[in-house]
This record gives C-alpha cells, sequence and structure tokens, in this order.
C-alpha cells in the first residue's frame, strides 16, 4: 500500500468520526456503503490533493463516479493521484475554492423544493 493511500484511508477515518473503516483493497463503493456521503468524499479527495501536494487528475472529475465505483480504492487513487508534485504557490487556495464550489452546489440542491 502506497504513502497516499494509508493517507486516503486515514483522512476518511478523520472525516468520518471513526465510522469509515475499510481496507485499500476494497471497492470505492465501500466508502458509501458505509455511510459517507458524496460531499465528505470530496473533502476527502480535497484533503488528500492539499496534503501531498498532488493534483487529482481532471479526467476523474469530467466523468460519472458510477464508472469508478467497482475500482479497488488503491487502484483508483493510483490512477487518477498525479505523481508530480505541484509548484503552484496558490495550490491550496484552488483547492479550498473548489470545495466551497461544491459545498455551495450541495446546498443549493438541498435548498431546491422538494428536496429537504
Amino acid at each position: 500500500m502506497t504513502k497516499e493511500t494509508k493517507l486516503f484511508l486515514q483522512i476518511l477515518k478523520e472525516i468520518s468520526d471513526g465510522r469509515i473503516r475499510i481496507e485499500a483493497t476494497a471497492p470505492l463503493n465501500a466508502i458509501f456503503e458505509q455511510g459517507l456521503d458524496p460531499l465528505d468524499f470530496e473533502l476527502a479527495l480535497y484533503s488528500l490533493e492539499a496534503t501531498t501536494g498532488r493534483k487529482i487528475a481532471q479526467a476523474f472529475y469530467k466523468g460519472s463516479i458510477d464508472q469508478h465505483l467497482t475500482k479497488p480504492i488503491a487502484s483508483f487513487l493510483g490512477q487518477y493521484l498525479s505523481k508530480a508534485l505541484t509548484r503552484d504557490p496558490l495550490f491550496i487556495t484552488k483547492v479550498f475554492k473548489r470545495f466551497r464550489k461544491s459545498a455551495q452546489w450541495e446546498h443549493e440542491e438541498a435548498s431546491e423544493p422538494g428536496r429537504n
């Protein structure tokens, strides 16, 4: 198991207040089956990016998460977490901005009539 995969599993555990306890070989959908919601999953990905200084490839965000749900967590991270460290001094700020955008979208979705 890579140190990034181990870190991601620790991040999931922290975000979920200890509820999510999962193996690196488990499929991605096991995270959601244990009760993590999509916004917290994004928080975990953004936390991994910010902590490691490595980006999640844009290719992941272009498709539906459904196509990745059967992949083992370690394989998913191996495929989408870039190998190179970013040199962008504003990288953390950009990560926070993306999460803010996701959180705002989630809030707007929940505020629609019939969604609360």
